[in-house]
């Protein structure tokens, strides 16, 4: 990384080269990642979203309580290009349909409690493309969108990232 960063993404990948094993993020009293984990699981995130045809400028929702997911995500969608749009877990019926139609939503990241939500607004979401559930089960469905869990999402792409 030569000069200043000039991207979050760039941030993070400098932070991982200086800071490698360093601690990034506690969760729940523990090292949920450490600099060099987070850089991995960023690119992961975005390797796994392209793997799916999600690309650069593809609006991506996220719908997930406090979590490293959420980071992980959040990142990735940013290392991907795309333009993260955040969800209120509260949201529901018409105003979650709304958010995410509005939006142009082509992929969303929940949690496994609140893909029900998400499967209630499903026919007024013509443009949904993928939906990635966190702390699913592995058969998890959301209607005939295609599903994933966010575990497979991570190996689903190639070794590197999209430009």
């Amino acid at each position: 990384m030569a000069g200043r960063p000039t991207t979050v993404v760039d941030l993070v990948r400098g932070s991982a080269e200086r800071w490698g094993d360093r601690a990034f993020l506690q969760y729940d009293g523990q090292v949920a990642r450490t600099f060099a984990q987070l850089a991995d699981r960023a690119e992961a995130v975005a390797s796994g979203l392209a793997a799916h045809g999600i690309a650069a400028g593809d609006r991506v929702a996220i719908m997930l309580d406090n979590c490293p997911e959420y980071v992980d995500a959040w990142l990735g969608i940013s290392r991907l290009g795309g333009v993260e749009v955040s969800l209120n877990t509260a949201f529901r019926g018409q105003i979650l349909a709304y958010q995410l139609g509005q939006s142009g939503t082509r992929a969303v990241v929940v949690g496994a409690s609140y893909t029900g939500l998400v499967e209630e607004v499903l026919p007024e979401l013509p443009d949904l493309a993928l939906v990635v559930v966190v702390d699913g089960e592995p058969d998890a469905r959301v209607g005939s969108v295609p599903t994933t869990t966010f575990e497979a999402l991570l190996g689903a792409g190639t070794a590197a990232a999209p430009d």
